[in-house]
């Protein structure tokens, strides 16, 4: 039989991941005729056990979508009785994960489910790791709440929980580049009921009207709960967003929150295939590989626009809400209480763009996004965002981002991240 590894994570040491399965210190043991042929020789469903934090049912289900294309067995942590396990997916930290693992030498894929825990993973680490990209939901967030008009910008920090330094960081940076400062918000309060009574003298003590980013979506429910008892409104006053559009976490909310969508569901099927490739005998680099955010998820809780002038912010958000049907610009003038002229000049001085601009940049990023799934046909998603039809779908989006509809969306959905 062949010798245990020296590293607890089954890489060896020309950076490839083994795909030997030992004896372990739970009883699991195989013999050596069965571990020296390659696992799809083996004529049995691959074991892999899922070590996963229960709070990420994303993730859980990237993982389960990639389970079943690749006809693997599953278990939860290490019950598998006599049998070895050919590989492991887990979301434990890496002293958890050493005690979890030792013993056992098959190839491990490391995921950071959580934008809290993402901030401490450094390639430093030595494992195959899949993590959001933090650098980049904080930049989609900055021009999201760049796109409000509002002069007064916030980031919220909660060190309390780890402090996702890399989020605030690249979300500070868009905004400068932009011609912001923003005011960052440190907390260091575990305890909710303490940082409720703390959250109120700190929303009190700010402009209005001011935009909100917080770092997770239980931060920005609790500046909503802060704003609403202080009489504010959101938000007119305060414009709040989160981060992970988390439901269970949302739905505390009276009002609707704004979130970011992390791609968990891809984090967790690219990590589900990135371990069958190393299973298979692929010589994996145990590296750190980002999946970047899917989106900015819009609801309520930033539906504004900061304008003094309160037609064209009324213009604005319509279109931002009805950009998938027939906008008459005459109707459109009439409800902002100003002449059609008077709309156009006003709108593009205001904004910079003209309306027919910002309702097609509006279709195709709409037409964009649902591209992302590939169970979906073009001529739905042409309807669906206002574009008519498949054909002049595919014209306009390749005028607009330089790439066919299948272009975008084998790039946007690789069979695998590597």
């Amino acid at each position: 039989m062949k010798a245990p590894s020296t590293n607890p994570y089954g890489c060896g040491s020309s950076g490839s991941i083994s795909t030997a399965t030992l004896v372990s210190t739970r009883g699991h043991s195989a013999g050596a005729a069965d571990l020296s042929r390659p696992l799809r020789k083996r004529g049995r469903k691959p074991l892999v056990s899922m070590m996963l934090d229960p709070r990420a049912p994303e993730v859980h289900a990237g993982i389960l979508r990639a389970a079943h294309e690749l006809r693997w067995d599953v278990v939860e942590r290490t019950v598998a009785g006599a049998r070895p396990f050919d590989g492991v997916l887990s979301t434990t930290g890496p002293d958890e994960l050493w005690r979890w693992t030792r013993g056992l030498d098959c190839p491990l894929v490391r995921i950071v489910g959580n934008t809290v825990s993402a901030a401490s993973v450094m390639p430093a680490d030595g494992m195959c790791t899949v993590a959001p990209d933090l650098a980049k939901a904080g930049e989609l967030a900055a021009k999201h709440l760049l796109s409000l008009g509002n002069a007064n910008i916030v980031f919220f920090r909660n060190y309390g929980s780890g402090g996702p330094g890399l989020l605030c960081a690249s979300f500070l940076e868009a905004c400068r580049l932009a011609g912001k400062e923003p005011t960052v918000i440190d907390s260091t309060i575990h305890h909710p009921v303490d940082r409720a009574n703390w959250l109120l003298q700190q929303v009190s003590q700010l402009p209005l009207p001011s935009v909100i980013m917080a770092d997770h979506d239980r931060f920005a429910v609790e500046i909503i709960a802060a704003a609403r008892e202080l009489g504010l409104r959101v938000p007119e006053d305060i414009a709040v967003m989160g981060m992970e559009n988390v439901a269970a976490v949302r739905q505390r909310s009276h009002v609707p929150v704004t979130s970011v969508d992390m791609n968990l569901e891809l984090l967790g099927y690219t990590a589900a295939r990135l371990l069958d490739r190393a299973m298979r005998g692929e010589a994996i680099e145990p590296t750190l590989r980002l999946i970047p955010p899917r989106r900015v998820v819009e609801r309520e809780s930033t539906a504004t626009f900061a304008c003094e002038v309160p037609g064209i912010s009324k213009a604005i958000l319509k279109i931002r809400s009805q950009y998938p049907n027939s906008i008459s610009i005459p109707t459109m003038a009439r409800e902002c209480g100003m002449s059609v002229r008077n709309l156009y000049r006003l709108y593009r001085s205001t904004t910079g763009n003209t309306i027919g601009k910002d309702i097609m940049a509006r279709r195709m990023a709409a037409a964009a996004e649902l591209l992302m799934d590939d169970a979906l046909k073009l001529e739905p998603i042409a309807i669906e965002t206002g574009l008519g039809n498949a054909k002049n779908l595919c014209r306009l989006f390749k005028e607009h981002f330089g790439k066919t509809p299948g272009q975008w969306r084998a790039a946007c959905n690789p069979s695998v991240v590597g």
